[in-house]
């Protein structure tokens, strides 16, 4: 358990980081890997307002979106590694 939270807690750091830009680049292929779906999407009203952006606003904000998911998870591997030391303690006591 200790482990799967120090992972949580390296990855979220990551990503919350930015390190060495791989939330950005992240980012961008995420984003380049769907644009094939801009031409059918650009019709329906919901993902019409949302492709008028520019490209690079839609990477700016799934950039934030990949922090902020990486701090939850920094959270998460902290809250693990907390429950897995007071697990441990009630268990040798």
């Amino acid at each position: 358990m200790a482990l799967g939270g120090l992972i949580l807690v390296t990855g979220g750091l990551a990503l919350a980081a930015n390190f060495r830009g791989f939330t950005a680049w992240h980012a961008r292929k995420s984003v380049e890997s769907v644009q094939w779906l801009e031409g059918p999407l650009s019709r329906i009203p919901p993902w019409s307002y949302l492709l008028k952006r520019p490209v690079e606003k839609r990477i700016a904000g799934q950039v934030g979106l990949g922090r902020a998911f990486g701090v939850m998870l920094a959270f998460g591997g902290v809250l693990l590694l907390i429950a897995s030391i007071v697990a441990r303690d009630i268990h040798t006591s």
